[in-house]
């Protein structure tokens, strides 16, 4: 069977009619017909294709967004440990250095029997808890760089 059979015998069946061959008017209004469904056909894929294109750029703006948001959490962080870091350096630096006055100046005491015992007890005292100070702002630098690894 030809196209041209297939259109007589579609023209035929839609008008409830029967058509002869040579019936150039519902042959052209079947052809059209059938041009029309397939353009809407194809004009629907297309729309669909489009639509789902659609939908899924704003899925890939979310993924970008995430990922930039991502990237400035975690260098807020990394200045946030770098700055706690450097002030807890700079804060053990000056401990230590308290601590080497205070030492210098009970053993200068100590040493030139200058003082009275009372005197070098009291700085002997003082010391000590300078001590415990440095000991303690140590294992807080100590507890802060192994927490913020």
């Amino acid at each position: 069977m030809t196209d041209y059979e297939d259109v007589i015998r579609d023209a035929a069946l839609k008008n409830r009619v029967s058509i002869k061959e040579d019936d150039v008017i519902m042959v052209v209004v079947t052809v059209m017909n059938r041009v029309v469904d397939d353009q809407i056909a194809a004009l629907t894929a297309a729309l669909d294709g489009h639509r789902a294109e659609c939908q899924d750029i704003p899925l890939g703006w979310q993924k970008d967004a995430t990922d930039r948001a991502n990237q400035i959490l975690n260098a807020a962080l990394d200045s946030g440990r770098t700055a706690m870091a450097k002030g807890m350096a700079e804060g053990a630096a000056k401990v230590v250095a308290l601590v080497r006055e205070e030492t210098g100046i009970v053993l200068n005491a100590v040493a030139a029997q200058s003082v009275g015992m009372e005197h070098a007890v009291g700085r002997h005292k003082r010391f000590m808890m300078w001590m415990l100070v440095a000991n303690c702002a140590v294992m807080v630098t100590a507890l802060a760089v192994a927490a913020f690894r």
